[in-house]
């Protein structure tokens, strides 16, 4: 039985809706994790004191997270984009809908950008925790 653009528009709309959602859950798993893992090493003194440059520990894997949802999600993000192509195809066919052109500032290059932001902070931050926090709290009384 060949399927009608209707009945090919609902399928790639609903496969289109999970992908799109599965990735926002993902961004938002990501961010909150590797906030807590990397506010971890200031949340008590005491202990980063006593456990001193291994209180790195947590925040490089805040930071190896943000790394590993890069590489994760960009097989996700790939078959977003072709879906979101092949659904634009049908909806100007049949519904005469005409879009803009790609643009290079789309969803996926818009995920890309954040993660790959959200990654330069996390090392940044192993950085100036290893440079400055735990040396300040190692001297403390």
């Amino acid at each position: 039985m060949e399927l009608t653009d209707k009945d090919r528009l609902e399928l790639l709309w609903g496969e289109y809706r999970y992908r799109h959602e599965h990735v926002w859950r993902v961004i938002f798993q990501i961010t909150a994790a590797a906030t807590v893992l990397a506010a971890a090493p200031y949340l008590n003194i005491p202990i980063t004191k006593g456990v001193d440059l291994w209180g790195l520990a947590l925040p490089v894997l805040a930071t190896a997270l943000i790394a590993y949802g890069i590489v994760s999600l960009n097989a996700e993000l790939k078959l977003l984009s072709l879906i979101r192509v092949r659904y634009r195809e049908i909806q100007c066919k049949s519904l005469r809908i005409e879009h803009n052109s790609e643009s290079r500032f789309d969803f996926t290059w818009r995920v890309r950008c954040y993660l790959g932001f959200l990654f330069i902070l996390g090392v940044l931050h192993v950085g100036v925790t290893a440079v400055r926090w735990i040396p300040h709290v190692s001297s403390l009384p």
